[in-house]
């Protein structure tokens, strides 16, 4: 059985006044019916802009290569047989036109963003917005059975009273309840994959965790994919099945949240976990330096600059992901192709397994 996301070498280019430059660069990932991925990674690192790519809302003029594989549905998979991964029901998003994305964003995919006062209309009702998007996958249906697949969407996402809460205006919810309406929003035209990006970063510490435990129990109940975007890794560390760290674009380490939370084997993220506050009373450890401007990256390893640990060949060329163990990968010349490591990696405390 294929994976319902799979990119292979998933690269975007974006064109600027000193050139080409890469947000995206040869990435590949996948994500199981039912799984979380967590993506994690500074400002910069390319996060956002890689959501934007399997939304098909890339800036005007980037260009695409690669692949990025999306399950179908079966009754979707006939129709689409001229772009079929061979022996399975799949479609490369890389390479769809705008006509072809109409029937996947916000239907196959949908996307809970950052800030739900920039995402919400602040003259429109809460319900009337759900609606609109709900009429713009089934233009057919009718007024009181779009307005059934709107309050259902909202008890999904948690939202008390929804008939009360549908006839409000987003000035009139609290912050935690416009993100619930941006996930009903979402959840309305029933996707298979849902990307959420930093969707708790303005809420205060008990919403946040109240968020988070609705999309992890959404993803559970509706085996919903779930691409989970964040800087933090306390949170990752809730709601994620499997860690990607991205770096000036590149996975530089991959592997499950115990795995890679656990022991990390890339400098990089052993520097974001020093980074990251504990419940121990003790002195964060910044990571020196800053992430490199696309278009003035370092010959080599991108994070050579700032790495206390880095080699002379670190900077002669871009290591490329090495197997630790099992599904652990990491994109550093420290991990000999043995998989066995010579660096000492940060204490960090992984959560229990969930159930």
């Amino acid at each position: 059985m294929s994976p319902l996301l799979e990119l292979n070498g998933l690269t975007v280019e974006l064109p600027t006044s000193s050139g080409w430059v890469r947000p995206v660069n040869d990435v590949s990932l996948r994500i199981e019916a039912g799984e979380c991925l967590g993506l994690v990674g500074e400002s910069g690192s390319g996060k956002t802009m890689l959501a934007l790519a399997l939304m098909g809302l890339l800036p005007e003029g980037s260009r695409v290569k690669g692949e990025a594989w999306l399950a179908e549905k079966d009754e979707l998979a006939a129709a689409n047989g001229a772009q079929k991964k061979s022996a399975t029901n799949c479609r490369n998003l890389a390479v769809l036109a705008e006509r072809d994305w109409r029937t996947v964003r916000g239907r196959e995919i949908a996307m809970v963003f950052q800030e739900p006062m920039t995402s919400l209309n602040p003259v429109m009702r809460i319900g009337a917005q759900i609606d609109e998007a709900v009429r713009a996958h089934e233009a057919g249906l009718s007024e009181r059975e779009t307005r059934r697949r709107t309050l259902e969407a909202m008890r999904k996402a948690s939202m008390n009273e929804p008939e009360a809460r549908a006839e409000q205006f987003p000035h009139q919810l609290s912050g935690g309840l416009r993100q619930r309406a941006l996930i009903a929003m979402a959840l309305a035209t029933s996707p298979r994959l849902l990307i959420a990006d930093e969707p708790t970063t303005a809420l205060d510490v008990t919403v946040q965790k109240q968020i988070l435990d609705l999309l992890d129990g959404l993803r559970r109940e509706l085996k919903l994919g779930l691409l989970f975007i964040t800087h933090d890794l306390g949170v990752v560390a809730q709601v994620a099945d499997r860690v990607a760290v991205m770096y000036t674009g590149r996975v530089v380490e991959e592997g499950t949240v115990h795995d890679v939370l656990g022991a990390p084997r890339h400098p990089y993220t052993q520097g974001l976990l020093a980074a990251s506050p504990k419940l121990e009373r003790g002195a964060l450890r910044p990571i020196e330096g800053t992430v490199p401007q696309l278009t003035a990256l370092p010959p080599g390893c991108p994070f050579e600059p700032r790495c206390p640990l880095r080699l002379p060949e670190c900077a002669m060329a871009v290591p490329n992901l090495r197997h630790v163990s099992g599904d652990h990968r990491a994109r550093c010349v420290l991990v000999p192709e043995t998989g066995m490591v010579t660096t000492v990696v940060p204490e960090f405390t992984t959560p229990k397994n969930r159930p």
